[in-house]
């Protein structure tokens, strides 16, 4: 790990440590930023990418970056020609679901041109204010599929994610903030349940491969497909990818198999996507192509790997 965390580490600690500078080089660099939070169920998985609903002092992530971003953009003379969107959905029993519409309404995945894919219909909303980002966090919370089980009261039964594009019209670059909440392997063999183990199982088989040096296979769930531009950033010519990946860490005897199995994970994705790097890298010399700056990176672009517990 590049960062360990000791328990009970206030949330703005948190924040300094991990958060902080990347939120800066977002709007100084129209940089493309993920933080990437899994492990076993209980671990605290949401509370550090959302936070706690007792505390003001206990936001998690996402409201202090959407705090940061907006005291940033509010710092720029130029604030005018910015425009901030909020998008939030989860990947429930393989299907993407609009937590911001009524009803939690399914959207279409489709495949783009460029390889990426593309949610048809999924709202995206204009934020004028923090506030306003705020409020569709709580509105997407509470339409969040949960289930009480005896190790979390509130186990996600989904993989959810928070995006904000950050877009500057006279320019008309982009930049793009995601927050992504890894559901875990638990509770009763149900739907859900196997959803979340076929969706996982696929990231680790396309881990596996590209630390062997292979091609990764992403089509293998939607999972994968949605999480393509951040373990496999270099597609996009010129530009810098940051992602961070959380391992939120309880250590229980009951847990004592899945939690070392999450460990071992964390491990193999690090040295995959470091390995990736380096590789296009070494192939971008040998072509003549450059790289940016930004801790590692790929022809025409960067990136930085960064794992925290």
């Amino acid at each position: 790990f590049d960062v360990v965390l000791q328990p009970g580490t206030p949330q703005d600690e948190v924040f300094e440590q991990i958060a902080a500078r990347p939120i800066r080089d977002l709007l100084e660099r129209f940089t493309r930023v993920a933080f990437l939070a899994f492990g076993a169920t209980g671990g605290g998985k949401t509370f550090v990418v959302t936070g706690g609903a007792k505390r003001f002092a206990d936001r998690g992530l996402i409201p202090r970056s959407i705090s940061a971003l907006f005291q940033g953009l509010g710092a720029r003379a130029d604030r005018g020609d910015f425009k901030v969107t909020v998008a939030f959905y989860e990947l429930y029993k393989d299907a993407v679901v609009d937590l911001l519409s009524e009803k939690r309404r399914r959207v279409q995945a489709e495949i783009g041109a460029d390889g990426e894919v593309e949610l048809v219909g999924v709202r995206r909303q204009s934020v004028a204010t923090e506030s306003d980002a705020y409020h569709l966090l709580f509105q997407g919370d509470s339409n969040r599929h949960f289930e009480r089980l005896p190790l979390n009261s509130e186990t996600s039964r989904g993989h959810v994610f928070y995006e904000v594009q950050v877009s500057h019209a006279p320019s008309g670059r982009r930049a793009a903030l995601s927050f992504i909440d890894l559901a875990a392997e638990a509770g009763p063999r149900n739907t859900a349940t196997e959803a979340i183990v076929q969706s996982l199982d696929a990231m680790r088989g396309a881990m596996a491969a590209m630390h062997r040096g292979l091609a990764p296979c992403f089509d293998g769930a939607l999972l994968t497909q949605l999480l393509r531009p951040w373990l496999q950033p270099w597609g996009a010519p010129g530009t810098e990818v940051h992602l961070a990946m959380i391992h939120p860490f309880k250590y229980s005897v009951q847990l004592h198999d899945e939690l070392s199995n999450w460990l071992t994970f964390a491990r193999q994705v690090h040295e995959a996507l470091c390995t990736s790097i380096s590789r296009q890298l070494a192939n971008g010399a040998a072509g003549g192509a450059g790289a940016s700056a930004g801790g590692g990176g790929a022809p025409g672009g960067g990136g930085t790997c960064r794992r925290t517990a």
